[in-house]
Formats: C-alpha cells, structure tokens, sequence
C-alpha cells in the first residue's frame, strides 16, 4: 500500500507557479517600452510637425500684427503730441517737435533748442511715409511744428506705413481728440478747412 502511495503521489502533475519564467516578460534587443527612447526619425518628424504648424500660425497671424503695428505707431505720436501740449501748459513755456522724416523719429525741444523728455523711434517696420499741413505735403526731411505756452499747434497729420497697410493720425490744432484714418481724400478735406497757425496770430504761438 505504501508503494502504491508513492506512485499515485508521483504521477500526480505539480502546480506551477504564477512567477513561472515562461511567462514572465523579456526584453527584446531593443529595450522595454518603458525605457526605449525616441529614434532620430521620430524625432525629425515631430520637428517637421512643429514647423509646419509654426508657418501656418505665422501667416494666419500676418495680417491683424501689420494692422497692430501701424495702430500702435500711431498711437504713439499721438501721445507724444499729448505730452508736448501738456508740457507747455504746465510750464508755461512754448516748445516745438521736431519730426525727421527719414529718421523716423520725433522731438521734443525748447525754443533754446533743448531737448525735452524722450525721443519717440518708430519702430524699423513702420515708416513715416508723409506729413500734411493745412498749405503743405512733406514726405522726407525734418519738420519743426511750434507748440505754443497754451499748449496750442497747427493741425497737422502723419501718414504711418507698414508693407501694404498704412493709416493715418490727424491732429487738430486746437489739442482735440486725435482721429485714425485711412483715406487720404478725408484727410487732405479736413486741412483744407484748418486755418494754418502763424507766430503771433490768434492761437498767440511765439518763440519766446
């Protein structure tokens, strides 16, 4: 009986493990993918995706910066005027700007010649394509456009350019509101209907 108890026992199969190596994971040549990194060509094409997607942003985005740029140009000499005006209340002093066409560039001085805050540069993208008075067009070389002690100048208007969008800012002797615009016929009308303002007349500009 015992013989047979041991033979029964040994015919019996033996319970394999969970941990059994014929099912446990084996790398292959090329790592696990938890620690396998990115191939040369993965990475090529995700650089190639992201260009791709970088061109197509930069062109949707073209058009609403060349717009932003003009505004913002002009917003800035619109504000440079501002302060000169205010400068010459303030002080009760007149004052001049003085603006370089080719330059791109506006200043503020005293009647000594004495320069007042700042400077304004337009930015390299935008230029000053043209400066209207009431009796007169420039479109390169420097204009000086007197400011009188109660803040007081001839209107005046700045053509901004930037690639194929331009704007212009109109500015009203009396120190109104500045006016954005775009269409040169409006602008030249306006001036035509400003009386140009002469040292010693109504709006008392004088140099002293």
């Amino acid at each position: 009986m015992r013989s047979e108890n041991n033979v029964s026992r040994a015919s019996r199969p033996r319970n394999r493990s969970i941990t059994d190596d014929t099912t446990a994971p084996r790398p292959d040549a090329g790592g696990t993918p938890a620690t396998r990194g990115f191939s040369l060509i993965e990475i090529m094409v995700a650089l190639v995706i992201l260009a791709l997607a970088a061109g197509v942003v930069a062109l949707r985005l073209d058009g609403p910066l060349a717009r932003m740029n003009v505004q913002d140009a002009l917003s800035a000499v619109a504000e440079f005027d501002a302060n000169t005006r205010t400068w010459s209340r303030s002080q009760d002093k007149p004052a001049h700007i003085v603006i370089d066409l080719d330059a791109g560039t506006l200043r503020r001085q005293d009647t000594d010649g004495v320069e007042i805050g700042k400077s304004l540069t337009l930015p390299s993208a935008c230029r000053m394509e043209k400066l209207a008075l009431p009796r007169a067009e420039h479109t390169t070389g420097k204009i000086i456009l007197p400011c009188s002690r109660q803040g007081r100048m001839h209107s005046y208007a700045v053509k901004i350019r930037r690639g194929e969008r331009s704007g212009w800012l109109l500015l009203p002797g009396l120190g109104g509101e500045a006016l954005m615009m775009e269409n040169d016929e409006e602008v030249t009308a306006i001036l035509s209907l400003a009386q140009p303002v002469t040292h010693g007349g109504s709006f008392g500009l004088d140099a002293r």
